[in-house]
This record gives structure tokens, sequence and C-alpha cells, in this order.
């Protein structure tokens, strides 16, 4: 894929718009240079059911984020820690959202470092992520219940088709049944 195919996400709080503006200024115009799409993204503060406020990425932000880190090679930069509503419960980090599907790194607080961070996103770019469509790291992971986190070595995903199944079909920790249509996507 071109360098022209990449994306760069920038996800913080609304009430951080002032205090980033300096290093999303310097990303936009460092991606500029890259040929590099930009979007920005700004999370509200809600309250969690225990009344403390929690940085939230809307609905169709998150599903266009997702969508795009299929399509593209997506590097999310993130200030705080912005999250996203899978369930009915506290939301997930995005960095775990888009875990395996996009690179994930903090925002940078100065703007002397964003060109040393694109260059780290740039770096991600040129790996192989999953193998294949019966690579577990293709699965929405935010959804589907296992209690293997981790899939980053051969062993850890060995031990993941151990237990769920492999590609063509396989049983999340609720027992749901996730059979492998690329055409259904998901």
């Amino acid at each position: 894929m071109s360098p022209a195919g990449r994306e760069v996400w920038i996800v913080f709080p609304r009430s951080a718009r002032r205090g980033t503006e300096a290093v999303r200024a310097q990303l936009r115009r460092e991606c500029h240079t890259r040929s590099w799409t930009v979007q920005e993204v700004t999370a509200e503060l809600v309250r969690r059911s225990s009344g403390r406020p929690m940085p939230l990425i809307a609905g169709e932000d998150a599903v266009k984020l997702y969508r795009r880190s299929h399509r593209a090679r997506v590097g999310v930069f993130h200030r705080g820690s912005p999250r996203v509503l899978v369930m009915p419960r506290d939301g997930l980090p995005v960095s775990k959202f888009v875990r395996y599907k996009a690179y994930a790194s903090p925002l940078p607080v100065d703007p002397i470092a964003v060109s040393a961070c694109l260059d780290e996103y740039d770096a991600w770019c040129g790996c192989v992520g999953c193998e294949n469509g019966n690579d577990p790291r293709c699965l929405p992971l935010h959804v589907f219940e296992s209690g293997h986190d981790e899939l980053d070595t051969p062993e850890q995903r060995r031990r993941f088709n151990q237990e769920h199944g492999t590609g063509k079909r396989r049983l999340d920790g609720k027992g749901l049944a996730w059979c492998l249509d690329p055409a259904a996507f998901h």
C-alpha cells in the first residue's frame, strides 16, 4: 500500500481542544507533507454509572474508525483515555477497540515530537498484521468473548484456536458461533 493510503485519526476530549491545538496543527502539517489523510474526532465527557466522567467517542465516529481500520492503514493518536461504548457498560479504551486493526498511540504533548510519532506509525504500516482471514486477530475482539487478550505470538494464537476453534467456525466464551464469511464481514 502506498503512503497515500494512510490515515491519521486524532482523538481528544472536547475539553482538551485548546490544549492540543499546537500538536494537532503540527500533525495536520506533517500529514499533509506526507499526503496522508487526517480525521479529528472529539470525545464528549459523559458520566459513568459510578458518577465519574468518561471521555466517550460518538457511536457514529467509532463505527467509521473501525470500518476504516479494515480498509486503510490507520493510526490513532489520542489524548487521555477516550473510550468507545460497545456494550451497556463502561466504555472500552480506543486503543483496545482498534487493537490488531490500527496503530494506536498517545497524542504527543510537544509539537516537536510529532514527526517521530508519525515515523513510528509509518514503520508499523510496513508490518504484516493478520496473516489471513483465519487469523484470530481479524475478529472483532471488542465483542468476541475470550480470556485470551494477547494474540501477538504464534503460540498465543494457537492457544486461542485450540479454545475457540479455527477461522471457519469459532465459539466465543458466551457460546456464540462466529462463522467466517468474507462477504458478510463480521
